[in-house]
């Protein structure tokens, strides 16, 4: 359980950086970029040095999907964090960690207790609730609007493939090393970043090199603890503590440092979220 706990620690650093990067108005495609591909050198670095450099099909296959999957929801997470703060956008994230047990469940044979099915019930619940908060200290609530909505519906979905890719590479018991895969996904996530400079609104600013290389040591430790994680317990359990965790801790983060505010129905759903999550955890 030590390597999901850090995997909470270093997530939630992670979400940190990206919002200090966007209020300091850097170019977040530069600080994707310089994230991922040097990620993706730190684990093939670390996969020579240790002699293992097998480079297996599942290997390639799911570090695709989740790369793919990385920098889509980098976009969406930013998206939603200029929309609605860092506490909102991270608690989508969580949720998300219906979706891979879902798989555990139906693929992978993984079989949940009644309290888990309530807990998945629960976590679908509170998805509206969280999605209002108040705008500085008002209390009036705002509505997302369609991009919002639609941004946060593919945070959703984007962020439990990408879970699920990694339980797959999990499951698949290759002999690969664990920083082959992260090495592969990082590699493809950088470059779905370059490709964005096409577009001359991502080449009008070169800032956020420095907060790319934080970025990318944090990124680092938290795939790796996680997958860490996922060899010692069940998916089942993982995702679930993963979410848990992350959610009470980006939310009390947001709320010290960054001086977020909630509506009621935020706090209620992240209440509700926080229970279903546990009982998501318990067999």
């Amino acid at each position: 359980m030590i390597a999901l706990v850090l995997n909470i620690v270093f997530s939630t650093g992670f979400f940190h950086i990206i919002r200090v990067a966007q209020v300091k108005g850097r170019n977040m495609m530069v600080v994707a970029a310089v994230n991922y591909v040097l990620a993706s050198s730190m684990c093939f670095g670390f996969s020579a040095l240790s002699g293992n450099t097998a480079l297996s099909q599942p290997t390639l296959i799911w570090g695709v999907v989740q790369g793919v999957m990385f920098i889509a929801t980098y976009v969406l997470i930013c998206t939603s964090m200029s929309l609605r703060g860092m506490a909102i956008g991270t608690a989508i994230l969580r949720l998300s960690v219906v979706i891979p047990v879902l798989a555990s469940v139906f693929y992978w044979g993984e079989v949940p207790s009644i309290f888990q099915v309530l807990g998945i019930g629960a976590c679908l619940v509170a998805l509206p609730l969280i999605c209002t908060r108040a705008e500085g200290q008002a209390v009036s609530q705002t509505r997302l609007g369609i991009r919002g909505v639609l941004s946060i519906g593919l945070l959703f979905v984007g962020m439990g493939i990408a879970s699920i890719a990694s339980k797959a590479f999990i499951e698949a018991d290759v002999p690969d090393a664990h920083t082959t895969f992260m090495g592969v996904l990082y590699g493809v996530a950088g470059l779905g970043a370059f490709v964005s400079f096409i577009l001359p609104t991502w080449r009008e600013s070169w800032s956020g090199l420095g907060d790319g290389v934080k970025l990318a040591f944090v990124n680092v430790l938290g795939i790796l603890t996680f997958l860490v994680a996922l060899d010692e317990v069940a998916g089942v359990i993982a995702f679930p503590v993963q979410a848990v965790g992350g959610l009470l801790l980006n939310t009390l983060f947001a709320a010290w440092v960054w001086r977020e505010r909630f509506v009621r129905r935020t706090l209620v759903g992240m209440g509700i979220a926080a229970i279903g999550l546990i009982f998501v955890h318990v067999y």
